[in-house]
């Protein structure tokens, strides 16, 4: 009998051990648990803000937020959340241009044992209330060091036909902005670029204020992709040798202006007299085809010479080939 009672009384003094590693723990709580943004303009940029609280009695820990489309980014304020603190979950959506139902999500991941996984819902509806041409604004290439003007046309939409435009203002680095009234209830926004620019893609927003209050301001993104003044591609050709005889091999390289700098073709010269050179032009560019490439071990580092006139000054650009071996299927 003293047996039985003495394992009783072993159960009941590890019983408050189990039962506090059972509770201390994170557990993860959202306010609002769905975001329901109601009807927005099919081009607005906005915010959304959603709490994050920590009900548990250890550190939550917010892993990895994802997006289901990359027309939503996401900012936390911190991703450690003490026990009973709180966080703010900040949500930044692009409409891109959508009309009608809208249902996008992020998933949320953490160290809470019963909610490691949360998906958080938002939902809303796209209306036309102002309409851009062209659509999506995007200017195209641009030149990094020269400047490049475009016109975006405003006009009220479907859902909003009584609308001016009345001032515009941004602080973006890379675009200015200037509105003029057209015919037909019609703004034209002309943007510039400030010169110089960085390579490779650029955005900035333009903050709109109109005379209608149902729609007294939103915001417009503008974006570009910035090159030198002259983009050549590839800056390599890569070319593939395997012991199996080869069908011809055909490379292609395009050499394209900026808009605003004069290009012409002067010569093309190939390292091997077999290769044959095709050109076609194109607006501001040309294209050439390379065809009857012989990949032997040797063709490695030699290059293709592109001599271009750009701006009335001659410039020399080379084009390395690349052999890979390809044998018995590895390389």
């Amino acid at each position: 009998m003293n047996r039985h009672i003495m394992g009783c009384v072993f159960v009941i003094a590890l019983l408050p051990l189990f039962v506090g590693d059972a509770v201390a723990s994170p557990s993860m709580l959202f306010s609002p648990n769905e975001v329901d943004f109601g009807q927005r303009s099919h081009i607005d940029v906005f915010t959304q803000e959603v709490e994050i609280t920590n009900s548990g009695t250890t550190d939550l820990h917010i892993l990895r937020v994802s997006r289901s489309c990359n027309c939503l980014l996401s900012e936390l304020s911190k991703d450690t959340i003490p026990p009973k603190g709180k966080a703010r979950l900040k949500m930044v959506f692009d409409m891109k241009g959508r009309l009608g139902a809208v249902r996008e999500s992020l998933l949320i991941e953490t160290n809470d044992p019963t909610n490691k996984r949360v998906l958080l819902n938002i939902k809303g509806e796209g209306v036309e209330k102002v309409k851009v041409s062209p659509w999506p604004p995007y200017l195209g290439k641009v030149s990094s060091d020269k400047r490049t003007s475009a016109s975006i046309t405003l006009q009220g939409g479907a859902n909003l036909p009584d609308l001016k435009v009345r001032e515009v203002s941004s602080d973006s680095p890379y675009f200015q902005f200037q509105s003029r009234a057209m015919a037909d209830k019609k703004t034209a926004l002309d943007v510039t670029t400030i010169e110089p620019l960085p390579l490779g893609r650029i955005a900035g927003i333009v903050n709109i204020v109109t005379d209608n209050p149902e729609y007294p301001k939103f915001r417009l993104q503008i974006s570009a992709t910035v090159i030198a003044d002259i983009d050549i591609c590839p800056q390599e050709i890569h070319v593939l040798k395997t012991d199996k005889e080869m069908p011809e091999v055909v490379r292609y390289i395009t050499v394209e202006a900026a808009p605003g700098v004069d290009l012409e073709l002067v010569q093309i010269e190939s390292p091997d007299d077999d290769m044959q050179m095709e050109i076609a032009e194109r607006i501001n560019a040309f294209r050439i085809v390379v065809r009857n490439i012989r990949v032997t071990p040797e063709l490695a580092g030699k290059t293709i010479d592109v001599t271009v006139r750009v701006d009335e000054e001659e410039r020399l650009y080379r084009i390395p080939f690349k052999v890979t071996t390809l044998r018995d299927g590895k390389s």
